[in-house]
């Protein structure tokens, strides 16, 4: 049985017919982008979140500079970001001319360490904003990095690009920081059929800039008329049509994961040398990817990949061990994510997985460490 990291092909059962004559219909109004199909998604992407305000823009990545950009962080500003991040997140903050200092992890669940950011704020010179990564569909503990932020005058930006839909403590991303950031890049739990990105907030001044910064700062029907300098950061409509649409499944294929999560974690219990995911005190999380630690991680992926089971590694040289970062002094000694960069394995994991398939995971895991 070959089993994939995840297959984005079953999901296209749910929808394709009636997305496609949404699409028919997209393309007959000739308008791509922008317009009414992006202003549709967010509205309702918005809402989802439980938000008065959504951007949409071209790209998660994109996402992070607009919310970087509009809340004036800049040259100097130092940005506080976990080192168990994919390099998007310290990337925006390179592109807006500030600096990234990388933060431990928490070793029982790979996210962002608030008592590690604390101390680190305390040595600062120049604090600007922190972004917390949500990630692995869990969120960080949000409530607490707020607090710390906010007694030190620091902007909070959300890197939610795994988490739509989560929860922790009941609030989810965007409800009490500046500004939560996604991305919907096809694999995500809300995936485009393409690139595509958001930002949203509490406040409309902040999402009104975000909306003029990635219009090449356009105020809306002056086309000729350029109030701030911006980019080309729009969200193109046939991708916010795909959103709207699968938007209306993601709360199911939610439930889904939660199952498949479930079950892994049954046939996975008691194999000696693995640790399952722990979910963190009041956290709701979504399961984007089901990632484990490994002792002999390296031997156990080849070994379930010789039996036709892929697996990722989310991620395995950490951000402050990048060469991209080596001539900013951004290589700290950070034991707990380096440990984990050596020990983390995400199995195959998407909703339409079967129960089958799980046990074929977990059947191969118990024969290799015997």
């Amino acid at each position: 049985m070959n089993i994939p990291l995840m297959n984005l092909a079953d999901a296209y059962a749910d929808y394709r017919g009636a997305l496609m004559e949404e699409l028919n219909a997209q393309i007959d109004e000739c308008r791509f982008i922008g317009g009414t199909a992006v202003a549709r998604f967010e509205a309702a992407w918005a809402a989802y979140c439980g938000l008065p305000w959504a951007a949409g823009c071209s790209n998660g990545t994109d996402a992070l500079v607009l919310a970087l950009e509009a809340l004036g962080i800049g040259a100097g500003d130092e940005v506080f970001l976990p080192a168990n991040s994919f390099i998007a997140t310290a990337e925006a903050v390179c592109r807006v001319s500030a600096k990234p200092v990388f933060c431990d992890v928490e070793e029982a669940t790979g996210l962002m360490d608030a008592a590690y950011f604390a101390e680190a704020v305390k040595k600062s010179g120049k604090p600007g904003a922190v972004i917390p990564v949500h990630l692995y569909g869990q969120m960080a503990d949000i409530e607490a990095i707020v607090q710390i932020a906010a007694e030190n005058g620091l902007k909070v930006i959300e890197d939610a690009a795994q988490a739509h839909g989560a929860r922790r403590n009941g609030l989810g991303p965007g409800q009490i920081s500046d500004a939560a950031t996604f991305s919907f890049y096809p694999g995500k739990n809300l995936g485009a059929w393409g690139d595509a990105g958001a930002v949203v907030s509490r406040h409309e001044e902040l999402l009104c800039k975000i909306k003029m910064i990635r219009d090449h700062g356009r105020e809306k029907g002056g086309k000729y008329l350029h109030l701030i300098l911006g980019h080309n950061h729009r969200m193109d409509a046939i991708q916010a049509t795909v959103l709207c649409h699968k938007l209306l499944y993601l709360d199911a294929w939610a439930e889904k994961r939660r199952g498949l999560a479930q079950m892994y974690g049954e046939v996975l219990a008691d194999i000696e040398g693995i640790a399952r995911p722990i979910t963190a005190a009041g956290s709701e999380p979504v399961w984007y990817v089901y990632t484990i630690t490994a002792e002999r991680r390296d031997e156990l992926a080849a070994y379930l990949k010789d039996r036709g089971i892929a697996t990722g590694i989310y991620y395995p040289l950490p951000l402050h061990r990048q060469p991209a970062f080596r001539d900013r002094g951004a290589m700290p000694f950070l034991p707990v994510t380096e440990d984990l960069a050596g020990k983390i394995l995400s199995l195959p994991f998407w909703p339409e997985m079967t129960q089958d398939m799980v046990r074929a995971v977990g059947m191969a895991m118990r024969e290799f460490y015997g």
